[in-house]
This record gives C-alpha cells, sequence and structure tokens, in this order.
C-alpha cells in the first residue's frame, strides 16, 4: 500500500503534467503572444517563435517525464527549471510593469506576467522539491500515474479551452420546447 506521501507527490505530479501539457499546447499552436509580452518585458532574445517552441517542448517533456517512475527524477529537475523560469519572468514583468497580456494557456486577454507567473513557478519548484525528497514513487503501479496525468490534462485543456468547446458541443444537446 503506498504512503500519503508518495499519494501526493502522485497526486501533484499529474497536476503539474497537465498544466504544462497545456502550457506546451497553447505554445506549439500561438507563441506569438507570448513572444509580445516578452518583448515588453525586455526580453527580446527570449521572444524568437523558435526559443517559445523549444520551451513548449520542453515543458511537454517535464510533464512525461515526471510521471514515469524512470524520469522522474529527471522530469522534477526540468520541472523546477521552468518553475524558476516562471518565477523570474513572472517577477520581471511585475517589476517592470508589464501590461501585455502573457498569452499563458492560449489566452490572448489575460493578466500580464506578474504575481500569478511567480505563484505557477513557484508552484512548480515546490513539486519538484517534493519529488526529489520522495523515494520509489509507483514502483509496483507505473501506469497509476500515466493514467492520472492524462485524466488531468483533459480535465484541465477542457476548462481551458471551455469558450472554444462549448459552441461545438451545444447543438448535440439542442433546448427542448417541452415542459
Amino acid at each position: 500500500m503506498a504512503s500519503i506521501s508518495i499519494v501526493g507527490i502522485l497526486f501533484v505530479n499529474c497536476v503539474a503534467a497537465a498544466l504544462l501539457m497545456q502550457a506546451a499546447a497553447a505554445k506549439t499552436v500561438d507563441g506569438a503572444q507570448l513572444g509580445r509580452a516578452l518583448r515588453e518585458i525586455g526580453l527580446p532574445w527570449a521572444s524568437g517563435s523558435g526559443l517559445v517552441r523549444l520551451v513548449a517542448l520542453l515543458e511537454l517533456c517535464a510533464a512525461v517525464a515526471v510521471v514515469v517512475e524512470p524520469t522522474r527524477r529527471a522530469g522534477a529537475l526540468l520541472v523546477a527549471a521552468l518553475g524558476l523560469s516562471f518565477a523570474v519572468v513572472g517577477l520581471v514583468g511585475a517589476v517592470r510593469g508589464s501590461e501585455e497580456p502573457c498569452g499563458c494557456f492560449g489566452r490572448t486577454e489575460g493578466a500580464p506576467f506578474g504575481p500569478v507567473n511567480i505563484a505557477l513557478g513557484v508552484g512548480l519548484l515546490a513539486v519538484a522539491v517534493g519529488n526529489l525528497a520522495v523515494a520509489d514513487v509507483a514502483a509496483n503501479e507505473p501506469a497509476g500515474p500515466v493514467i492520472g496525468a492524462a485524466l488531468a490534462a483533459l480535465l484541465l485543456s477542457l476548462y481551458a479551452n471551455r469558450r472554444w468547446i462549448l459552441p461545438i458541443v451545444r447543438p448535440l444537446f439542442p433546448q427542448s420546447d417541452r415542459v
């Protein structure tokens, strides 16, 4: 039977993986908004589409690596690096008074770099520290974390993209005129 700390680590890994997968998907589809926000805070070298897509690839790799036991520790180090970069960019945005939406999760009308990025970065750092502190996670049930991460990613993606999804599924459930 798994200890409570192992179950907790598996849970936070699944949530972190879902968060990173959604972030990677948004950057892969359209990283232009993120590029504009990075240029606004004085990081033009980081705003190119090639670098934005590389970060998306790293996010996807971290998401997969942190939920599979053989690569969990390496994934945790990558999650830590991403978390640190999110927090630093958020701090730079807060200090420089960022106003351009960061494009996080594909939202062009979202908030600029600042406290939310700092909080997400610190949260990812905490996930990494937790993973490095716990010895063997889910050695007997390697499919559990992957299924959990996939489910968490699906739910987060559905929630984050609800504005696009609702108009598509509404016709499938027509309103009845009957009372």
